[in-house]
């Protein structure tokens, strides 16, 4: 599922207007030879029928109003305007459910149904010099791709180059699929069996659909995170798509509209990018995860259990438009926590990545082969190792428990492990426990001198349990505490300190 999505063709998943367009067509060109009335019968008990398999879905209630007035206009012998039926599927269904209007599936569906409608034919006519056949096949998913790429940057910051390529070869296997599935449930309610063989005979198409997709997947670049866009350049870039369609005239100069379109996009970000420095602590509530932007440069720090990587981590990074790492530091080793590198260093490879850990134990073994897999470097983190990049350094500074130094501009930041009280006596003569302005902790009992010792001015404990008491110390000493398990995620720029941010949320793309 996760190889369908990152190539563009999350579509396939779901039902939407493609699959009722196609029941329609199939439907009424069975029945051609007969009446008005037989052919409108059969296609609103083929849309029932439908609307019954799949649910009471935002896009598969759109389709199927659009299709109920499409037969409404047969039945009159009325043409009808797409335009209004799309207004008036919009309509009726925020009158069923107005909170649909916030919903991502409602407005992609929205979104691509409109391209196809004044993006499609313009596109058909310069495709003009290909065979007609192929003409709609191509012409379909650029415009749906067009119509819905800005509502998905400012989502999920996330394209797919091969989309198009893999829609236009795909498609006539989804139509066999389609059709295919909604035959096979329909024998299904007769006769179980005969349900289960017409089944049985779709897995050859469906098997070279995902062959295909499996192709395209493992393909270098097969999804580019950018980075999200703000509202107000979406809005920029819905307004360009608009001037072809609202002004004819501009349709010859469609390619300058493009690529300003694209200069929008990665100009701006670029120039941030890579004269930004930004500090994001992500709220996981049992590991510590930091990401490290610095100038262009990415560092992470810890990727959490394998859900957490998935769901957290890797939709942040997305959104941030990272797709490569500079640095991978594992601090914490165990199963659950190489599960999540695994599952994360395969999304988005590293070039370095160093482990506190012995390099030679089994656990870390499926680690090192995913790195070097994506050509990257399996290295140890070992102590007075210092690691630089642009204005970050980066030091163990104490092995057992480890104390990890950041050095960010002008400013020092310690990570510090879990440490019993008795055993942080030991520490205080520790030089790497003087001059840090950040404390970065589990929020754990820390003793009074060793608070004394360390002298922080901000303090973020990554748990949602923190001890009381010393809570209780750093307020009386003045420092300003944070919790990211109370507070939420945490950002830090050298120009607006520490703010809270929303963090990642995960977000899967959702169907058209």
């Amino acid at each position: 599922m996760g190889s369908i999505k990152r190539v563009g063709l999350s579509h396939a998943l779901a039902a939407s207007g493609f699959q009722v367009s196609l029941i329609l067509s199939v439907v009424l060109a069975l029945l051609n030879r007969f009446s008005t009335t037989v052919q409108v019968i059969a296609g609103v008990t083929a849309l029932l029928i439908f609307l019954g398999l799949t649910g009471l879905e935002p896009s598969v209630l759109r389709a199927v109003i659009m299709g109920f007035g499409l037969l409404i206009g047969l039945a009159n012998k009325r043409s009808v305007k797409p335009l209004g039926g799309l207004l008036l599927a919009a309509i009726i269904l925020l009158i069923f459910n107005p909170m649909w209007i916030w919903d991502l599936g409602f407005q992609l569906s929205f979104l691509a149904t409109l391209g196809l409608q004044v993006t499609s034919p313009s596109l058909v006519k310069s495709l003009d010099w290909l065979p007609s056949v192929f003409t709609s096949m191509i012409a379909v998913p650029i415009a749906a791709y067009i119509w819905t790429l800005p509502l998905q940057l400012y989502s999920f910051g996330v394209l797919s180059p091969y989309s198009i390529p893999v829609n236009v070869i795909v498609t006539p296997l989804i139509s066999i699929i389609s059709i295919g599935g909604v035959i096979s449930a329909f024998l299904a309610l007769i006769s179980p069996i005969a349900g289960s063989a017409s089944a049985w005979l779709l897995h050859y198409p469906t098997y070279a659909m995902l062959a295909i997709i499996d192709f395209f997947y493992k393909l270098p670049g097969n999804s580019i995170a950018v980075g999200t866009i703000s509202a107000f350049l979406m809005i920029i870039l819905y307004g360009l798509i608009c001037l072809p369609w609202l002004r004819p005239k501009l349709q010859p100069y469609s390619w300058a509209i493009g690529l300003a379109a694209v200069a929008l996009v990665f100009i701006p970000a670029g120039y941030v990018k890579a004269n930004s420095l930004q500090i994001t602590l992500l709220a996981t509530l049992r590991d510590p995860i930091l990401v490290i932007q610095d100038h262009g440069r990415i560092a992470l720090v810890n990727s959490g259990d394998e859900s957490t990587a998935s769901s957290t981590v890797l939709p942040f990074l997305q959104k941030e438009g990272v797709n490569q790492l500079d640095w991978a530091i594992a601090t914490l080793s165990n199963e659950t926590t190489n599960a999540g590198w695994s599952a994360l260093l395969d999304q988005i490879p590293t070039k370095s990545f160093y482990q506190l850990a012995n390099l030679n134990t089994a656990e870390n073994a499926t680690i090192a082969q995913t790195v070097q897999t994506h050509q990257g470097r399996y290295l140890p983190f070992s102590i007075g190792q210092i690691m630089k990049m642009h204005s970050t350094s980066v030091a163990l500074v104490n092995s057992k428990p480890e104390m990890v130094q950041f050095q960010i501009g002008e400013q020092n930041w310690l990570w510090l492990k879990d440490v019993p009280k008795k055993q942080q006596t030991e520490l205080l003569s520790n030089p790497a426990l003087q001059n840090n302005q950040v404390l970065w902790w589990s929020g754990k009992a820390i003793q009074s001198e060793m608070l004394d010792r360390l002298k922080p001015n901000v303090a973020i404990a990554y748990s949602n349990q923190v001890d009381p008491e010393t809570v209780a110390q750093l307020e009386k000493r003045g420092v300003q505490f944070y919790s990211l398990g109370r507070d939420g995620a945490m950002r830090w720029t050298p120009q607006t300190k520490f703010e809270k941010t929303s963090g990642s949320d995960e977000k899967d793309a959702l169907p058209i």
